[in-house]
């Protein structure tokens, strides 16, 4: 619904869900079943509070179903390394979120902040119990109440022309600070993080430079271990090299540039499997 510079938006969803697991003698499971049905809805108001500028703020309700994993699960898993246990006796995990935003949406910068608040009433997670099950760590799918709040920031810029190169940049910033009530910090959060990139364009080449920072992580869940901070540099070139035509791309790109050591406070895998160090590749793209 739009009224002058007032846009008001709303939303409602209904799912069900019905998950089953046959019996397992090797895992030693039983045959389960459960039956879900989830309600969530959002309404939201923007207001242009003077021309290229709008603020906004969006009220929701969120629910899931448990999946089947975090449900049914009694395992190794290969993927993560872990032990999981899941729980059969879960409820669907709901939200209650309030978010803010202001965005600029015209002229050489454009810009969009947020601010965002949710309390979980049963949040699932996977949380390290200190037990080790056929060589792997044991993680178990627990609920509890929790809230969450952080802040999104994107800007994007026109930089104009100079040594006959037209020149862009970008910046991305994140942060996000989750508790669970009577458990403490939530698993695998990530720690503020800051990416900027800068990219320039001349006929059929485009290269981009990008430096990405996180910081970090110290504030863990029980059993979890610190993250220590790092800065990744990355650049490619791009060339479109039929006239009028960018379907075809031809590329090289260099990633982790300084071979830094570098782990993902999110992944279950990062103490003992870092993200990839210097990496070049050659590519070739086509589209149609």
């Amino acid at each position: 619904l739009v009224r002058g510079p007032l846009r008001l938006e709303g939303g409602l969803r209904v799912e069900f869900s019905k998950l089953d697991a046959d019996e397992d003698l090797d895992l030693g499971t039983p045959e389960m079943s459960r039956d879900f049905t989830t309600f969530s809805g959002s309404a939201g108001a923007a207001y242009e509070v003077s021309p290229g500028w709008r603020a906004g703020l969006t009220l929701s309700r969120s629910a899931r179903a448990p999946s089947i994993d975090e449900l049914f699960a009694n395992g190794p898993h290969a993927g993560t390394q872990a032990f999981e246990v899941g729980d059969p006796d879960l409820d669907p995990e709901t939200s209650l979120s309030v978010e803010a935003s202001v965005r600029k949406h015209s002229g050489p910068v454009k810009l969009t902040g947020t601010l965002y608040y949710s309390h979980f009433s049963n949040f699932i997670f996977q949380a390290p119990t200190g037990e080790i099950e056929d060589d792997l760590p044991v993680y178990q799918y627990r609920q509890g109440k929790a809230d969450y709040y952080g802040f999104e920031l994107e800007a994007e810029a026109e930089f104009g022309d100079a040594l006959g190169i037209h020149w862009d940049g970008d910046f991305v910033a994140d942060y996000v600070h989750a508790k669970v009530m009577d458990f403490g910090p939530a698993p695998q959060i990530p720690p503020l993080r800051i990416l900027a990139g800068l990219t320039g364009t001349k006929g059929p080449v485009e290269g981009r430079l990008e430096v990405e920072h996180a910081f970090d992580q110290g504030r863990n869940a029980p059993l979890e271990t610190e993250t220590d901070g790092y800065t990744l540099v990355n650049a490619s070139v791009d060339w479109h090299p039929l006239p009028d035509n960018e379907q075809l791309t031809l590329g090289i790109a260099a990633n982790n540039i300084f071979d830094v050591v570098a782990r993902r406070h999110s992944s279950l895998l990062k103490d003992y499997a870092p993200l990839a160090g210097r990496d070049i590749r050659l590519a070739a793209s086509f589209r149609f």
